[in-house]
């Protein structure tokens, strides 16, 4: 039997791991297939690819968040092509979108008398997508 996780996240979004950590994890528990789905970023996905090899396989994903009648919702994309120019534009200003996001948000903690500064989120988002899971664990920390 063959079995998948298809919803996977990298510390390049708000997972963990590593790209190769994921996979090693993901051979070590006997799964067959994964999709790298990080929020808004696709940079996980050719190192993923790499590190397995043909001893996995790996779907190339998304997890793109949009708003729909003043919701936020999250849809997951498989199979996509993670080197096309326009997409990965569009990439770039969610990416940039996020940033002003954490900006705005620690200057409403300021307001709040809760001292918490944007470069500490950014430090533990790393290269990745910074969110609110970044934000909670500035906040933890």
């Amino acid at each position: 039997m063959k079995v998948a996780d298809l919803h996977v996240h990298t510390y390049f979004s708000d997972g963990t791991f590593s790209p190769q950590r994921i996979v090693h994890e993901a051979l070590k528990v006997g799964l067959s297939c994964i999709a790298i789905t990080d929020h808004d970023n696709t940079a996980a996905i050719l190192p993923s690819i790499e590190a397995a090899g043909f001893r996995l396989e790996v779907l190339p994903g998304i997890e793109m968040t949009a708003e729909a009648a003043g919701q936020e919702i999250h849809i997951l994309g498989y199979l996509i092509d993670y080197k096309d120019k326009a997409f990965l534009d569009m990439l770039k200003k969610m990416q940039e979108d996020r940033i002003k996001r954490i900006h705005d948000i620690c200057q409403k903690f300021k307001e709040l008398g809760v001292p918490l500064e944007s470069e500490e989120i950014f430090s533990l988002a790393g290269k990745g997508s910074v969110g609110r899971l970044h934000i909670a664990r500035a906040l933890y920390e």
